[in-house]
Order: structure tokens, then C-alpha cells, then sequence
């Protein structure tokens, strides 16, 4: 109920939550491409990158700055950062996905309703080191991980839990 003093209810719409995952997913599937052949490129002043992957593809828990990982992160970061869709599964193609953020760790839990695999991703604040990418139960490979983002790049489902 709005009080005498409050002034004008706002009349800027809040954006859908299917508009802002279209955003991010055009962004993304921009830079995909790219990040996956040149996962090293630094252009930045500081450290330099460790790959999240090895020569077998298989997943580093000793990686700085990949830009496949950082791709997958910044998805996570612009997703759920708007207060629209904080604390919510959202549904894009067949993946159910909630992020949640506790004392500065990042926990995300991606459920394919059509595989049932299972995905858990977790990283410490907005820092370059992701530290666990498990896919049903074990740890990540490259394909496993493409796969995985061009599963998050299908169209968002216009539902949200």
C-alpha cells in the first residue's frame, strides 16, 4: 500500500527473466568460439592464466583465468545478479539451474531433466580459480563442459520455480 508521501509507483518495467537469460546467452554465444581456442589469452596486467583443463581434457582444480571457465562464470554472474531472478531455479531448454551464495563461495547445481545428469560448479567471489566442476559425481571433461554451455545457450522456458 503506498503511503501520501511516497511519491509515484515506479513506471520503468523490471525486464523478464526470459529477456535477461537471452542477453547473456547472445553474449556468450558470441565469445564461445573464441574463448574455447584461445582459453590463455591474457589481456589483462597481473597473473597469468593456468588452463582448467589438461592436454587429455580432463579438469584442473589448479587453473587461474581460463576464459572457457570464465565464460561459463560471467553466465552464473550476470544471471542470477539481478534480483529478478535471485533465489530461483530457472528453466533454459532442459536444464534446471540455481546458484546460491554463501560467505563468499559460489555454489552452482545444474540438474538435465532429460539426461538426469547432474552438475556442481563452485568458486570463491568473483576471483579467477574455479574450484570444482563435478559432473555426475566426477570431475568435468572439456567435452562434457562445451556440451554443457551450448545446453545453456537453448531457449529459456518461460517458467521459473
Amino acid at each position: 500500500m503506498r503511503r501520501e508521501n511516497e511519491g509515484p509507483p515506479s513506471t520503468l518495467a523490471e525486464p523478464k527473466i526470459e529477456e535477461i537469460i537471452k542477453e547473456i546467452q547472445a553474449d556468450v554465444g558470441a565469445r564461445l568460439n573464441h574463448a574455447f581456442d584461445s582459453p590463455l589469452e591474457k589481456n589483462w596486467k597481473g597473473s597469468d592464466p593456468f588452463p582448467a583443463f589438461d592436454a587429455d581434457g580432463n579438469f584442473l582444480e589448479d587453473n587461474w583465468t581460463d576464459a572457457r571457465i570464465g565464460l561459463f562464470r560471467e553466465f552464473f554472474a550476470s544471471m542470477f545478479a539481478p534480483a529478478a531472478i535471485s533465489n530461483q531455479i530457472v528453466t533454459i531448454g532442459d536444464l534446471e539451474i540455481a546458484h546460491e551464495w554463501e560467505d563468499d563461495q559460489n555454489y552452482v547445481f545444474i540438474h538435465n531433466t532429460k539426461t538426469s545428469d547432474l552438475y556442481y560448479v563452485t568458486w570463491y567471489k568473483s576471483r579467477g580459480r574455479t574450484d570444482r566442476i563435478l559432473h555426475n559425481g566426477k570431475k568435468i571433461t572439456l567435452p562434457e563442459f562445451r556440451k554443457l554451455i551450448e545446453e545453456m545457450l537453448k531457449p529459456p522456458m518461460e517458467r521459473v520455480y
